[in-house]
């Protein structure tokens, strides 16, 4: 059986486009943020995930598949959480239009 290349070329060639600019589309820019930045957005707020973790005058508490309750310290980027047993995580802080985002979760702040 032999393949007409100048009937399978074009599709080939949109089949390659499609996947390009499906991946331009889907990696969206975002921005890590200054401690300065965060603090202001963050200070006296209450900060949420959808993940049920919450960030309030400079507690911590996640009331999800497990309660952890702790405090939080705003760095440059991040926003580093330390359980009340002692156990410290970062989390990456960044913003993507008016969206502020903890690692790939979006963080809602209300005053």
């Amino acid at each position: 059986m032999k393949m007409d290349l100048f009937k399978t070329y074009p599709m080939m060639v949109l089949v390659a486009l499609a996947l390009l600019t499906g991946q331009a589309v889907a990696h969206v820019i975002s921005s890590p943020l200054e401690a300065v930045d965060i603090a202001r957005i963050i200070s006296g707020a209450t900060c949420e995930t959808k993940g049920r973790a919450s960030f309030i005058n400079g507690g911590y508490i996640y009331d999800g598949f497990w309660h952890n309750e702790g405090r939080y310290v705003v760095t440059n980027g991040k926003i580093i959480v330390t359980l009340d047993n002692g156990l410290e995580r970062a989390f990456s802080i960044s913003k993507t239009g008016d969206v502020l985002y903890m690692e790939q979760t979006a963080l809602t702040c209300k005053r």
